[in-house]
């Protein structure tokens, strides 16, 4: 299966520094090779990554042309800040047809999430 990742940011895309967390664009498509050997990856990102509150109109007609010509499925990181705007653009302009997925979770990708205490605990 051929694959496009458009990694535009978010936490997932980030890795723990010395100082807090650091862009680690590498991490998703590392990922995604351990859990699909053979894999066709297209791995396109935004040069730099950046902060969703910083998406708009400019990056998402670009999103666009990049959903438009991927030849297979498509998987979009984003931040939470503009998540919903972009889905909502995305999906307007007629691009959720060739996306399978706007992803943004609130941990980083491969690193070990520290349990919560729980009431009770």
């Amino acid at each position: 299966m051929h694959l496009t990742l458009i990694e535009t940011g978010g936490t997932i895309c980030m890795t723990a520094g010395p100082n807090g967390l650091r862009p680690a664009p590498e991490k998703v498509a590392a990922a995604l090779a351990l859990i699909a050997p053979g894999l066709r990856l297209d791995q396109q990102k935004l040069d730099p990554l950046i902060d969703s509150a910083d998406l708009g109109p400019a990056i998402w007609n670009a999103l666009l042309d990049r959903i438009a010509t991927a030849p297979g499925p498509v998987i979009v990181t984003h931040g939470t800040d503009t998540m919903a705007f972009t889905g909502a653009a995305l999906e307007a302009a007629g691009a959720c047809g060739g996306l399978d997925r706007i992803d943004a979770p609130a941990w980083p990708a491969r690193q070990r999430r520290r349990r919560q205490p729980r009431a009770g605990d």
